[in-house]
């Protein structure tokens, strides 16, 4: 019995795969039910080993610009890197209103 190749293996280098690029912008969401809030989970792989996950609200328009959240949210932006929440829709936070 003799055991060949049935496909390329040769060890001649090769073009990397090229990543995802990730959206500009994010789809909008359905809308809630009874003023609920619907989130939405953004995943970053920042090294081989590390993945961080920052949690926005769905109606969020640019989940990596600080600009896109109210102050609390940029202020958590900078000191822990996930905004929690605090995305503005138009011109108001949608977390904030929802806690008052």
């Amino acid at each position: 019995m003799v055991f060949a190749p049935t496909r390329d293996i040769s060890l001649a280098p090769r073009e990397p795969a090229v990543s995802p690029r990730r959206r500009d912008q994010v789809a909008s969401p359905a809308r809630s039910q009874q003023g609920r809030l619907i989130w939405r989970a953004v995943v970053h792989i920042l090294n081989r080993d590390t993945v961080q996950t920052t949690w926005h609200l769905a109606s969020c328009s640019a989940p990596v610009e600080a600009a896109a959240h109210c102050p609390e949210g940029q202020r958590l932006f900078e000191t822990i890197g996930d905004p929690d929440g605090h995305c503005l829709n138009g011109s108001q936070c949608g977390r904030c209103a929802s806690a008052s």
